[in-house]
């Protein structure tokens, strides 16, 4: 019997959110990569699919809905759950239609690890 290998792309340029977020989802299951600028998402997802995209909105390169828009336009990955990181209090789903779900920052390490396994588990 084989075991699902659950795998999360945190694209975020704060590298002490970039390690909690990754320690957070190691702790749920997931093997984490780092993309810490927004530039190599796309190299990163021609040969990885994430069950997971962890997308701040604001990156020195691009911004959040440029790459979720680019992600789901393009069909990367149609399978993975997008969710924003943002500390934006203005910015929902109504106004990030390539978002599945977003949280406001500071995120709270048992929220992500809940969500994480909700997506483990298919929901």
């Amino acid at each position: 019997m084989s075991t699902k290998t659950y795998r999360a792309l945190i694209i975020e340029d704060d590298p002490r959110l970039g390690e909690i977020f990754s320690m957070a989802l190691q702790n749920a299951g997931f093997e984490t990569y780092l993309d810490p600028d927004g530039d190599r998402y796309q190299a990163f997802l021609e040969n990885n699919c994430p069950d997971l995209i962890l997308l701040d909105m604001h990156l020195p390169f691009a911004s959040g809905a440029e790459i979720a828009r680019d992600i789901r336009e393009n069909g990367l990955c149609p399978g993975a759950q997008i969710v924003v990181a943002t500390a934006d209090l203005h910015v929902n789903k109504d106004n990030l239609p390539h978002a599945d779900e977003v949280l406001i920052k500071p995120v709270q390490v048992n929220r992500l690890m809940n969500l994480a396994e909700r997506i483990k588990q298919g929901e």
